[in-house]
């Protein structure tokens, strides 16, 4: 899916943009007005609050590839991403007392996006597919998502910075059903004092 935005139409045209994140994620990216890119990494850490284990600290890192440039008014394809989350110890142990031997779920990640004169608001989705709970240890969830293009109607630059994370998750037993817990939504927090930003992009008029 792609979107080019007039400068009237630019929030309004955010709020087309919303997607349920599944990871959360998801963390998305702005299409590319020409092929060329690198990949970019960030490490962050949020706090996140689970039922029965309580509030837990997950590290994330998220990977994508943002475009070298984008072009006013050109929209580029939808940018892949992935989120590598780190469920600590504690929590597979909280999940392995309610009978949880595996996890699947979605997330919804907040991104927002500045070119200097509009701040876009985006929720970006990602999902992961079931993954086993170990009976002792970290364990990572490998969530994967996309952004949708967008094309800016200003020169200058593009700043992407990562927010929040919305996760819903269920639990399932041995036999795939869902455990006591059914499935519930986390709210997962940016820690204070990290640096939040994706990356920039310079946005060309041609």
């Amino acid at each position: 899916m792609r979107f080019t935005l007039s400068k009237k139409s630019a929030v309004r045209g955010a709020v087309g943009l919303v997607a349920a994140a599944a990871v959360a994620g998801a963390v998305g990216l702005v299409g590319a007005g020409t092929a060329s890119a690198s990949t970019v990494t960030v490490d962050l850490k949020y706090g996140c609050s689970f039922p029965v284990i309580g509030a837990q600290t997950l590290d994330v890192k998220v990977q994508a590839r943002l475009p070298d440039k984008l072009t006013v008014g050109k929209a580029g394809d939808p940018i892949p991403f992935t989120a590598d989350v780190t469920v600590p110890a504690s929590a597979a142990s909280g999940l392995g007392l309610v009978g949880a031997k595996t996890l699947t779920g979605s997330a919804e990640a907040g991104l927002t996006a500045q070119d200097g004169n509009l701040t876009l608001p985006l929720n970006l989705p990602a999902s992961f597919p079931n993954t086993t709970i170990p009976s002792s240890g970290t364990f990572t969830v490998h969530a994967t998502g996309a952004a949708p293009g967008v094309g800016l109607p200003n020169a200058g630059t593009l700043k992407l910075t990562l927010g929040n994370i919305i996760e819903k998750l269920t639990p399932l037993t041995a036999d795939n059903k869902p455990t006591g817990l059914g499935t519930f939504t986390s709210t997962c927090s940016l820690a204070q004092g990290q640096n939040p930003v994706l990356g920039q992009v310079p946005v060309s008029a041609s």
